[in-house]
């Protein structure tokens, strides 16, 4: 098992791309602790880890809060006593046009986007510090930052932020212990049911493909032993 032992944090792990990251490093041996809102979903996902013989701990985590990232990395190490990886993946959309979009979305999408991955970096890298064993931060981001789309305004520059802001993780010391590296894939999954997404509405959640065959194996690479060296890894997957 590539992972094997290596406790692993993901936000906005309950459903989506968040739980194929959670459901295939758990396949292959990581003990996952699970942070979001969606607590019917997430009690799912553990259930559906734990019948495969995995290892999970689902902990309610609102990323724009403080208290509670720290809560959340907090749990995973009173459960399992150290945090090897952690993936900053919870976000979220709102779809409209520039002239049309309302202030207290552009401030939402950023908020929990933006001060989100900020929060999460910051309790991880504690975490993994405190542990003794350093650790690897995966930022998620989208191929948004560099390639707009009509209707979307905040989210792409929401994801330009994080792109920048992982570089300005690697500069306090901690960057001694604690490997970062950016993730962007493209278009994978996404359950936009009864959103208007581009002046299109979704009736249903849509898959592109598999996400856990097509985009988790770079993350599967990212935190295994084979990128120690790795920091800031601009990984594209379209």
């Amino acid at each position: 098992m590539k992972l094997k032992d290596k406790v692993t944090v993901i936000t906005g792990g309950a459903k989506g791309i968040g739980f194929a990251y959670a459901r295939r490093f758990a396949r292959d041996g990581a003990p996952v602790v699970i942070g979001d809102i969606a607590d019917e979903a997430g009690a799912k996902a553990v259930k559906a880890i734990e019948n495969a013989g995995g290892k999970a701990l689902y902990v309610r985590c609102d990323v724009t809060k403080k208290a509670e990232t720290e809560a959340l990395f907090s749990a995973a190490m009173k459960r399992f006593g150290h945090v090897d990886i952690a993936i900053a993946n919870a976000g979220i959309v709102h779809d409209a046009a520039f002239m049309d979009l309302a202030e207290k979305d552009f401030d939402r999408v950023m908020t929990v986007n933006v001060k989100g991955v900020f929060l999460t970096g910051q309790s991880a890298a504690r975490a993994m510090i405190a542990g003794g064993k350093g650790g690897v931060i995966i930022n998620i981001t989208s191929t948004n930052a560099v390639v707009v789309q009509m209707g979307q305004v905040t989210y792409p520059v929401a994801k330009g932020a994080v792109n920048l802001l992982t570089k300005v993780e690697l500069l306090p010391d901690f960057n001694l212990f604690v490997n970062l590296a950016v993730f962007v894939p493209g278009q994978y999954y996404k359950d936009f049911t009864g959103m208007n997404v581009g002046g299109k509405k979704f009736e249903k959640a849509f898959y592109n493909e598999d996400p856990a065959s097509n985009v988790v194996a770079t993350d599967l690479y990212l935190n295994s032993n084979n990128a120690y060296h790795v920091n800031v890894g601009f990984s594209f997957k379209f």
